[in-house]
């Protein structure tokens, strides 16, 4: 989002810095927040609501982006809310297959640092293709963070379907 922000708002480097440590605070927020409501939610309504607000939150950043606070915090709802999904996932996780559960966690981490290295490399591209896709008219900025949200939101969705799916085979199971 730093290229968004620089493009959007013209902030230069040492308040990209500062935006920085704003994200960081939230995903620390949202790892926090794990081990006060994940155990009263229930772990698959915590994982579902965290992916929900997640999309909200990206479905938001677009039409945050004419101002400054408010694409803050638009990011730092969007941040705090993607870790508290992933961190809430990961004792899902361990009962998906209790016989394997060392093989079954280090895949799913595995998954997730393949996911995240292949849209550290792909992201970028999607972000400066978007503009010749002219989704917002006239809005280069928004356009760009406008198709990097539909991923996320199309990935979120993804996430929700599948976990469904893997409650309904546990549930079997059982």
């Amino acid at each position: 989002f730093g290229v968004w922000m620089e493009r959007a708002f013209g902030l230069q480097l040492s308040a990209l810095g500062m935006a920085s440590i704003l994200i960081g605070l939230s995903e620390l927020g949202g790892e926090g927040l794990v081990g006060g409501i994940t155990d009263r939610l229930g772990k698959e309504r915590a994982v579902r609501a965290g992916l929900v607000i997640n999309s909200l939150a990206a479905l938001a950043l677009p039409f945050l982006s004419g101002n400054l606070a408010a694409a803050l915090a638009g990011l730092a709802v969007f941040y705090l809310t993607f870790e508290f999904s992933l961190v809430s996932s990961l004792p899902l996780m361990t009962e998906v297959l209790p016989l394997a559960r060392a093989t079954m966690m280090a895949t799913y981490i595995g998954s997730l640092s393949l996911g995240r290295g292949l849209m550290d490399l792909l992201g970028p591209a999607l972000f400066d293709q978007s503009t010749r896709l002219a989704l917002l008219p006239g809005s280069e900025a928004g356009s760009q963070i406008l198709a990097s949200v539909v991923v996320t939101a199309l990935f979120n969705g993804l996430a929700i379907w599948a976990l469904s799916r893997l409650v309904r085979s546990a549930a079997a199971l059982a």
